[in-house]
């Protein structure tokens, strides 16, 4: 494997063990699911699937605070008062 976009979502647990350090592991997670979040949500738009695409940005949202550590105190607060009030 040359590059983290071969792995597939449902082989990541076994690709993510040959890393052994954890925080290699949280960003490898965060690359490889949002390579597929782009392809569902692509998936989603074609299906015209739109109200489902909510839930994939916000994984992604999560995703990109937890393993990728690129969050702040003041987005995490807009995102879930956006998400809290229906917006």
């Amino acid at each position: 494997m040359e590059s983290l976009r071969e792995v597939s979502v449902h082989s990541l647990e076994t690709a993510l063990l040959a890393l052994g350090d954890p925080l290699l592991w949280r960003r490898a997670r965060r690359v490889i699911t949002e390579i597929d979040s782009v392809r569902v949500t692509v998936d989603l738009i074609h299906k015209e699937a739109f109200d489902s695409i909510g839930d994939v940005f916000d994984a992604s949202r999560r995703s990109m605070r937890d393993d990728f550590e690129i969050s702040c105190p003041e987005l995490d607060l807009a995102v879930d008062t956006a998400c809290s009030s229906g917006a």
